[in-house]
């Protein structure tokens, strides 16, 4: 378990450091491709990350990941690790992940924009990343893609993109018949960068050049001392991720 919370504390530095820069004090990335992984062929379970040496560190298989069909791959949003939020004229929220341990042997991963308690096989993992809200369904005039969720009693969750609307014809099928939709989590953009196979150069495309681009920057209010005034989830999202937050410097310190 604690190879798998470091696992993800140590891709959200990585994409932090890789997926993002700096302009005019603000951090902007652009979506990368989500990656999906099998836990076990046999045991099921699946995991999302957009960080795709993450699989094949914990013995998982790719599937050929999450595509937009007749498109490109899906994407999702690395934040900067320091408190930073994105604009919120984005819409971006919060993915957050947890770690299932289900009848203590079976390992799979559950996802959702909402940090709420969760049963006790499950173990907070952080934040995977940014996406847009299930009910918000195009960035700029341009549609996005839902993201649905599965559950199955003997194989755990799975994801796959959904219909548009949701819920109808068009949906991508689980691998089993066990499996029952359980709704949208999210929409997801297209993927413009790609940690596997990165354009040239090997930096990808120019922050700014990408209509997909969202900037980061400090929570409104902030600014250091007494006119620190952070949003509570802004906050918590930091403690969850095993932070503490500055109130002198506004920013989420680890």
């Amino acid at each position: 378990m604690k190879k798998k919370l470091f696992t993800l504390s140590a891709v959200l530095l990585l994409l932090g450091l890789g997926m993002t820069s700096r302009a005019s004090g603000q951090d902007c990335a652009i979506p990368s491709t989500f990656y999906r992984f099998v836990v076990s062929p046999y045991d099921g379970g699946h995991l999302l990350t957009g960080y795709y040496p993450e699989g094949p560190a914990n013995g998982y298989s790719w599937d050929g990941g999450l595509v937009n069909p007749g498109s490109a791959w899906l994407g999702i949003y690395f934040h900067p690790n320091n408190g930073n939020v994105p604009d919120p004229a984005s819409g971006l929220v919060p993915l957050y992940r947890w770690t299932v341990i289900q009848n203590g042997w079976r390992t799979h991963y559950y996802y959702s924009t909402y940090y709420t308690q969760q049963p006790s096989d499950r173990y907070f993992n952080g934040i995977a990343g940014y996406v847009f809200p299930p009910w918000q369904t195009s960035y700029q005039g341009v549609g996005l893609r839902p993201l649905a969720i599965w559950y199955s009693s003997l194989y755990g969750f799975w994801y796959g993109y959904d219909s548009v609307p949701a819920g109808g014809a068009g949906q991508e099928q689980p691998p089993h018949w066990s499996y029952n939709y359980q709704g949208v989590i999210a929409q997801l953009p297209p993927a413009v960068w790609d940690y596997q196979f990165p354009p040239s150069p090997s930096t990808g495309p120019p922050i700014g050049t990408s209509g997909w681009t969202v900037c980061f920057s400090q929570p409104e209010g902030g600014g250091g001392g007494g006119g620190c005034d952070p949003p509570q989830s802004t906050v918590s999202a930091c403690q969850h991720s095993d932070g503490w937050w500055d109130f002198d410097l506004c920013e989420c310190q680890h």
